[in-house]
């Protein structure tokens, strides 16, 4: 959040800060359980990869963009396997989704 702000993304900071809180309350404090932070992070999150993507490839290129391919198939993988009802699956690339991150 901090090097984006520094570097004229207002936009991307603030998404990623609200986005952080949103995944969080969604993914841990109120897993299993009914909430707005489900609805709100579903809402929050492709908005974010987007805001995010705009700002690595306008801060340091193409090539350095594409290194967001590995994080955004393990967010696909994830989805699959939600469908699928394959929890453990599920875990795994959600949970690798946010450590790889975007760019």
């Amino acid at each position: 959040v901090p090097f984006f702000w520094r570097e004229c993304h207002p936009y991307t900071a603030l998404l990623l800060a609200g986005v952080t809180l949103s995944s969080y309350a969604s993914d841990h404090q109120f897993t299993g359980l009914e909430s707005y932070a489900h609805s709100i992070d579903r809402f929050l999150a492709p908005i974010t990869l987007g805001f995010c993507l705009k700002s690595v490839y306008t801060l340091f290129g193409f090539r350095w963009m594409t290194t967001s391919l590995l994080p955004i198939a393990c967010l696909v993988l994830s989805g699959m396997n939600s469908k699928r009802g394959n929890y453990s699956a599920f875990v795994l690339w959600h949970s690798l989704w946010h450590i790889l991150g975007v760019g």
